[in-house]
């Protein structure tokens, strides 16, 4: 959370675009990282909700055990697909969506 706090609160604005964040919280408790991120930061931060819509300068945080995934048309979707390296949300889910969603686009220059 330390490094997120830091990330986020360095942004004088929210970013140009959608940020995206898998963090591994447990399934046994309610999270409120949203909140304390939110109260700590100068961006929106709210956990991804199915079928949302990014936008840019928001960040969207995986709820707890669920994966986290979007679309081409920049919507989110949470799966409760098996754990991937005994995790669940997993990074790998995210990042295969993105890489299947937008493909070359994605990166520095894209």
């Amino acid at each position: 959370m330390l490094a997120l706090l830091e990330l986020f609160g360095s942004f004088t604005a929210g970013p140009p675009v959608p940020v995206l964040v898998v963090q591994h919280l447990s399934r046994h408790h309610r999270t409120v990282l949203d909140r304390v991120l939110e109260r700590r930061t100068r961006v929106p931060v709210t956990l991804a909700e199915d079928g949302e819509r990014t936008a840019a300068g928001r960040v969207y945080l995986a709820p707890p055990d669920r994966h986290l995934l979007i679309g081409a048309d920049g919507t989110l979707h949470l799966e409760e697909s098996p754990p991937v390296n005994r995790v669940r949300p997993a990074a790998d889910r995210l990042f295969a969506s993105v890489a299947a969603s937008y493909g070359e686009r994605v990166g520095p220059s894209g």
